[in-house]
């Protein structure tokens, strides 16, 4: 009739060997370091050497805002299925992509239309790439979450 695979449940579906246990507890940590190294990339690129303890206090302000936002935030967000044969890792990077290039094109008109300071340490596409990485990585990490397989049935015997 069809060549889908019979429905498994949850617990009988095997990840891949190279996939740490701690992968789902470590992903929701990497939103907030993603945002850091994006906010101090873009600091330093104009030049600005910010004192440890901006950094501590950006730190403290994003992990702040992340707790606050997991527990007041009780509806979970809809997950997204996948295609069949797809992998989660591939999905996320189409969809990450797609918002990487988005901020590549904004980063690159609000690049260009800064004032340039004395000294700019980093050249223009530098700047501009940098907004492009950083929106494709905390992306690929927030989608990576969402993706699920979708549920199949067991056809009636």
């Amino acid at each position: 009739m069809s060549d889908l695979p019979p429905m498994q449940r949850a617990s009988e579906i095997k990840t891949p060997g190279n996939v740490p246990p701690e992968a789902p507890r470590v992903l929701p940590l990497l939103l907030p370091i993603g945002c850091l190294l994006w906010i101090f990339g873009a600091l330093f690129s104009h030049g600005w050497q910010p004192d440890p303890l901006l950094y501590l206090s950006c730190t403290i302000l994003l992990f702040a805002a992340r707790s606050i936002y997991q527990r007041y935030h009780r509806k979970p967000l809809r997950p997204l299925w996948l295609a069949p044969g797809e992998s989660k890792a591939l999905a996320s990077a189409k969809v990450a992509s797609i918002v990487g290039f988005a901020a590549l094109i904004t980063g690159g008109v609000v690049e260009f239309s800064a004032p340039l300071g004395e000294h700019e340490p980093m050249p223009l596409w530098m700047r501009i790439a940098w907004h492009g990485c950083c929106a494709f990585g905390i992306a690929y990490v927030r989608f990576l979450d969402r993706f699920k397989h979708p549920p199949t049935r067991r056809p009636r015997s």
